[in-house]
């Protein structure tokens, strides 16, 4: 998985490029951490890039997600494929992100 940041004064954008799988959960976990860290109320995860995610990659985001949202921040998922969108909607993701 690949990742560029792009921040302003209250949001960051994160741009996210090849699989969220075991293998890249460490980091998936690192990259949210920071965000989280960042002090910015809102968050996009830009998933255009993304090719696969697995349940790893979908238990981490939920749980960047509760914590977000209990600070009063907002995190939403942008342009994913129409696969990776039908995963969120499957595992009920669609109703805790703006996809």
């Amino acid at each position: 998985m690949n990742t560029r940041i792009e921040r302003d004064r209250t949001a960051i954008r994160a741009y996210l490029s090849g699989r969220i799988d075991a293998a890249a959960a460490t980091q998936l976990t690192e990259l949210l951490a920071q965000l989280q860290n960042s002090g910015c109320s809102q968050v996009t995860l830009d998933f255009e890039d993304i090719e696969f995610i697995g349940s790893s990659g979908i238990g981490i985001l939920r749980q960047f997600q509760q914590s977000i949202a209990s600070r009063g921040g907002t995190v939403s998922i942008v342009r994913c494929r129409p696969d990776i969108a039908q995963v969120f909607k499957i595992a009920r993701l669609d109703r805790l992100f703006s996809i």
